[in-house]
């Protein structure tokens, strides 16, 4: 009734806490690995604590689960290495791709499992393709995979869009849209860069390929630019 056992509690908890200051069981090192995009002035807010603080008092299991909501981080590991020593390693995301959402909504860096990573200062991962589309997220590392096996292809490659959430136009430099089936996208693609090699097709001034007819390939042209093309390759074009 008159909280003595509690006071009696708090004492014994800072009596044991000064103990293992008094011992140099006190922050001295907070180290990170695998850090590469997540924020570290989020990370060491997360921790909460900082040097000085006794390290026995740093609950690892709370800031593991804290730090997993980054949207960076796919795992983290947090450990107390004594006597001074709090240690945190991550897994961060692999960015994939920009995700182009629409008029109104802003681009979005995503990773291979479609996760949005942030959408903030996205001009430095100017270097990936872009996507867009309902379900490109969720589809667009099967997607790329296949284009990076070609590489006259991947070289070209600005922008990838998921038509129905059901197949993928590929545009390429140029504005040259490559229009791919539904199924077996990476032999329509390995039909495409052959014919590149042997009859320099990409190279050509086209503003579309149809690769959707297995048997064919229906090629269109600028306006002015009508030629014929014949496939040095046997395809029927």
């Amino acid at each position: 009734m008159s909280g003595s056992v509690v006071h009696a509690g708090n004492w014994i908890k800072r009596t044991a806490v000064q103990a293992t200051i008094d011992a140099g069981f006190e922050i001295e090192n907070i180290l990170v690995s695998g850090r590469r995009n997540a924020d570290p002035d989020l990370i060491l807010s997360l921790l909460n604590a900082q040097k000085g603080d006794p390290v026995l008092l740093v609950d690892v299991n709370d800031v593991r689960a804290q730090l997993q909501k980054i949207s960076w981080v796919r795992e983290a590991r947090v450990e107390r290495r004594l006597p001074d020593t709090i240690y945190i390693e991550l897994d961060e995301r692999v960015p994939l791709a920009i995700w182009n959402r629409g008029e109104d909504t802003s681009p979005a860096l995503v990773d291979a499992e479609g996760k949005i990573l942030t959408t903030r200062n996205l001009d430095r991962f100017g270097a990936l393709p872009m996507i867009s589309g309902q379900g490109a997220p969720e589809h667009a590392a099967g997607l790329l995979g296949l284009v990076a096996a070609e590489e006259v292809i991947a070289i070209r490659m600005r922008h990838a869009a998921r038509i129905g959430d059901r197949r993928w136009d590929v545009l390429l430099d140029g504005g040259l849209r490559v229009r791919l089936p539904e199924d077996d996208v990476g032999l329509a693609l390995r039909r495409l860069a052959a014919l590149h090699e042997k009859d320099g097709l990409l190279d050509k001034d086209l503003r579309e390929i149809d690769l959707r007819t297995p048997d064919r390939i229906i090629v269109k042209t600028r306006p002015g630019a009508v030629e014929n093309y014949h496939a040095a390759s046997g395809e029927k074009i």
